[in-house]
């Protein structure tokens, strides 16, 4: 039996390369309404703290924010 769908939902992804403190602005420009999602992979604390702060104003009430390095940790295993 399918099963039964009651929204559809449309996926959109756009991967950019080069540095966030060189890309955000012109994608924020492009894209000046609210974040619902915002999947942090930067690996340092600096990065995140840029991601952030270019966000701020786009980030609302809601916003799922997604920190990359803070999930998983039950499955790190410690160096010999």
């Amino acid at each position: 039996m399918p099963m039964e769908t009651t929204r559809t939902c449309r996926l959109i992804v756009r991967l950019i390369k080069g540095y966030f403190d060189d890309i955000l602005s012109p994608f924020i420009i492009e894209n000046p309404g609210e974040v619902s999602f915002v999947n942090i992979d930067s690996d340092t604390y600096s990065a995140a703290k840029t991601i952030l702060t270019a966000l701020d104003a786009q980030i609302v009430s809601g916003t799922i924010l997604y920190f990359d390095e803070i999930t998983g940790w039950g499955e790190m295993i410690e160096p010999i």
